[in-house]
């Protein structure tokens, strides 16, 4: 059911006890739904003063996040040109085997 629905069937609800004369039950379920009102009224407002905090924190994660892929890039073009091909390893160890034996 609909919050909109459920509002309709209340409203039915609070009409047909004041019809048949069922005024304190009226009363009585009127403070609840005065009470439940005031209470989602509190909850938003401070939902609304909770969210800008974490809104902060993410914003502040995101700052972070940016600066790591920064750093990470630049350690990448750092170690980019350190990287040896296969045929490079493989004439360093042939020089290093003979510098060995010779010695």
């Amino acid at each position: 059911m609909s919050e909109v629905q459920q509002l309709t069937q209340v409203g039915r609800e609070l009409v047909d006890m004041s019809e048949t004369g069922q005024l304190e039950a009226l009363e009585d379920r009127l403070t609840v739904i005065n009470n439940d009102w005031e209470e989602l009224s509190s909850m938003a407002e401070q939902r609304l003063t909770v969210l800008p905090k974490y809104k902060q924190k993410v914003n502040d994660f995101e700052k972070a996040v940016d600066q790591m892929n920064c750093w990470l890039e630049e350690i990448e073009r750092e170690t980019s040109g350190m990287r040896i091909n296969d045929d490079q390893l493989e004439e360093t160890e042939k020089k290093i085997s003979v510098s060995y034996l010779l010695s």
